[in-house]
């Protein structure tokens, strides 16, 4: 029993994909693709944690004002881009 723990634990859980992940979402992801960046990339450029980013892609967020500042630049863009303003 206890490999069968082992083994689950060392799987890093997926997140399950939402109907619509939302506006934000899907410009991240968006200006991702355009910049040919993968979600490894923009998270160390960001500081972010890749799990928070994939989060972020993937789900109507609302991040603080410091990771959307951070994820702005690491994406060539601007919050106010990214917020759909």
């Amino acid at each position: 029993m206890e490999a069968k723990g082992s083994k689950k634990q060392a799987q890093a859980p997926s997140w399950p994909s939402p109907p619509d992940p939302g506006d934000l979402s899907k410009r991240v992801a968006l200006r991702r693709a355009e910049l040919r960046l993968s979600q490894v990339q923009v998270a160390a450029r960001a500081g972010l944690s890749l799990r928070y980013l994939e989060y972020l892609e993937r789900y109507p967020a609302r991040p603080s004002a410091t990771a959307l500042r951070a994820l702005a630049a690491a994406l060539q863009t601007t919050p106010a881009a990214l917020l759909g303003a």
